[in-house]
């Protein structure tokens, strides 16, 4: 039996995660907390455009079938929701690249900024697990009870009954996921990072197939074979993420210590023999 403690555990994990990988990254590869902001700013921004275009392709204008209970339509409505994250989260990533952070030309500065892209999801999501449990902690003590209806009541002290049943690693399953989620990102800014680095387009269309992959087969397993499973599919996605962080790694920069000059023999006026012959010789010397 779980407790109120381990999703406030899961919300917490999900806040200090990013947050302790922007202090990493900032101490160790000494790049600017500015590029973490740019890369949330970016996640934010393409979210505000990918989630209205999903709406409207597949609630408003019902291009693909939405039941997963047939298999071609779950694998299409999973390849769909993967390329379109792919397009959206890796063109505002280049677009972050190419305008917000114009400067930010290392592999140090690339991590930051897909720590930003990446965090900020986790922070979010953090935030909502947060407030959410605190909201079903005082209604299971009866403090918020005068607010909700004889029918809503039931129905929310059941789902609490249900949480509080889950095993620990089920509740903390979120916060696994996060991380998962924030090595791919990393993965995935440095290899936007190359477009500019190698003046390749290829590697934005790879990140996006990358992208891509990721997405559809979390939406694929998490139905066809639940949680536990599609955890451990993300986590070999994870792995090689931090396979191609490490292949695209660049060397970190190096201090130039200038060598000190030679030291400059200075001629003593006194010892020299000033004769009208030597000022004379000295205006063409």
């Amino acid at each position: 039996m779980s407790d109120f403690w381990l999703y406030f555990l899961n919300g917490a994990l999900m806040l200090i995660a990013p947050i302790g990988l922007g202090l990493l990254l900032a101490h160790r590869l000494k790049v600017g907390w500015g590029l973490f902001g740019i890369g949330a700013l970016s996640f934010i921004l393409s979210q505000l455009v990918h989630i209205p275009f999903n709406w409207l392709l597949l609630r408003k204008y019902q291009i693909l079938p939405i039941g997963q209970s047939d298999e071609a339509n779950l694998v299409l409505m999973a390849l769909f929701l993967g390329l379109s994250a792919g397009v959206f989260e890796e063109s505002f990533r280049l677009i972050a690249l190419r305008y917000w952070a114009s400067n930010a030309r290392s592999w140090g500065q690339a991590l930051m900024l897909g720590a930003g892209h990446g965090g900020v999801e986790a922070i979010l999501l953090g935030c909502i697990v947060l407030i959410n449990t605190t909201l079903l902690t005082r209604i299971d003590a009866g403090a918020l009870t005068g607010i909700m209806s004889e029918t809503q009541l039931p129905l929310v002290l059941a789902q609490i009954e249900q949480m509080l049943a889950q095993p620990w690693y089920m509740v903390l399953l979120g916060a696994l996921e996060r991380l998962f989620a924030i090595s791919f990102h990393l993965s995935a800014s440095v290899m936007v990072y190359q477009v500019f680095k190698r003046g390749r387009l290829r590697w934005l269309l790879a990140a996006i197939l990358w992208h891509t992959l990721l997405d559809a087969a979390a939406v694929y397993f998490v139905v066809q074979q639940g949680a536990i499973f599609t955890e451990a599919v993300l986590g070999g996605f994870s792995i090689a993420s931090v396979g191609i962080i490490y292949l695209l790694r660049e060397p970190l920069p190096t201090k130039v210590i200038p060598e000190a000059l030679p030291d400059i023999q200075t001629i003593k006026l006194e010892n020299l023999d000033v004769t009208s012959e030597t000022l004379d010789r000295s205006r063409y010397d």
